[in-house]
This record gives structure tokens, sequence and C-alpha cells, in this order.
């Protein structure tokens, strides 16, 4: 290029300069301060109660966005001007589902088994009582229905039942539960509870189930696991479970 006078070469220059400037910002790293202060990022943690945790570059053109919302950490992806928000999940070209596996690290919880306290807890043991696992379940809950009739096919473990009501109407049968005779079939079938007496101990067991559930495991729903390894399990995973139930102890 052969410039003719002074005034190209300094518009050249100015130029060159304003789009490495242009293209510098666009492409630092964001603060957490900075996203905190994006107006739509800032409506979101008011509307949520959410707290930003960290800010990191995914690719050329998304930035991964942790909030932690009353103790469950979440992800968002915010586009690298900061102009939107992407909420939903991240698959790369080779097919992994980055945004799930993601939160699942961001969540996991492991706990010592030998400290944890299952005195509180209903008690089964099968054949050789090996592997040991405690369950969280609402009574009213299917898919701890499904889950605990599973289990009752396997032939050997010893399952600690713990029960973490999801609203009202489960208190009360909980504590029915805890009471019955046969408290496992009483949670298979709540409703044969309407008329079932309660005992001393239940409201103290059932909170202790209840402390361990929202402290420990940092429990939102049900089922929930915990094996004897520590490793919490959020749901039904029943491949995970399999695998757990066969291994050789």
């Amino acid at each position: 290029m052969i410039f003719k006078n002074k005034k190209m070469v300094i518009a050249t220059i100015l130029i060159i300069f304003a789009v490495t400037v242009a293209y510098s910002h666009f492409s630092q790293a964001f603060t957490v301060e900075e996203v905190k202060k994006l107006n739509h990022v800032s409506m979101f943690l008011a509307a949520t109660g959410g707290r930003l945790d960290s800010v990191t570059a995914v690719g050329k053109h998304l930035y991964e966005v942790v909030v932690d919302i009353q103790g469950y950490k979440n992800i968002f992806y915010l586009t690298a001007d900061g102009e939107f928000m992407v909420m939903g999940g991240l698959m790369d070209k080779r097919g992994n589902f980055l945004t799930q596996n993601r939160v699942e690290n961001l969540n996991r919880i492991v706990l010592k088994w030998d400290e944890i306290d299952k005195s509180n807890f209903i008690k089964v043991t099968k054949g050789t009582g090996k592997p040991e696992l405690i369950i969280y379940v609402d009574p009213y809950c299917p898919h701890c229905h499904r889950a605990l009739e599973w289990l009752n096919g396997k032939q050997n473990y010893t399952l600690y039942i713990g029960i973490f009501p999801l609203n009202p109407n489960s208190i009360e049968t909980a504590k029915k539960a805890i009471c019955a005779q046969n408290p496992v079939q009483a949670l298979m079938k709540p409703d044969s509870l309407k008329d079932a007496k309660l005992c001393p101990e239940a409201e103290g067991k059932l909170n202790a189930m209840i402390k361990f559930a929202q402290n420990k495991m940092k429990l939102r729903g049900t089922p929930g696991f915990v094996l004897s390894s520590g490793e919490v399990i959020a749901g039904f995973a029943q491949q995970r479970l399999e695998v757990y139930l066969n291994a050789k102890q």
C-alpha cells in the first residue's frame, strides 16, 4: 500500500487503532461485577433472588454465567457483546450436553457416610445387607413409589428411608408412616393412613430427616439418594443405582 500524503497515513493509523480498541473491548473477559450491572442480568437476579458466582468464556461467542439460587447452582449464557442472555442447554459438535454435565458437577455433594446419624431413618435389610444406601421420598411422589418398588425387587442391601415432605399435606402422612407397623407399605399406599394414629416420636424423627435432607443433601425434590461412598444422587438414576447394587462389596 502506498500513501500519497501524511494525512492519509494518520487517518489509517487512527482507523486501525479504533478497530483494535473496539475489538479488544468486545473480546475481553467480562468480570462478575460487570455482568451484574447489565440491566437484563440484574433484573433476572432480582426476580430469582440469585447470586452471581462466576463468568467464564465458552468458545469465542459466549460466556457461561453461574448463578446460585437458594443454594442450587445453575447456568445461563451471555453473548460476547453482553446483549443477550441465553437460557437452556448447550451441546457441542460432538453431541456432549455441556450444560447438564456442568450443572451436575457444580452441585455434586459428597458426604462422609460414617458420620451420618441413621437412627431416625426407616431401616430395611435384605439378604446380605450390603451395600448400604439412603433414599428420601415424599409419600405422594409417584417417582418415589417407582423407586421403592424397584428396590423391593433387589436381593441384597440395607436401605435407610428418609421422608422429605414436598407439600403441607405430606407432613401429617409422613408422621403416620413413621408410626405404622409397616412403614414402607404405608409410604407406598399413603391414602391408607387417613385414620392412622400418631406416635410420640414421629415429629422428632421427621424433623431430623428434614434437617438432614435440607442442610446436608441440599435436597430440592424426591427421590434423592446417598450411597455409602457419600455420593448424593438427585432423582431416580436407575442405571447408576443398578451398577452400585451389583458391584462387588
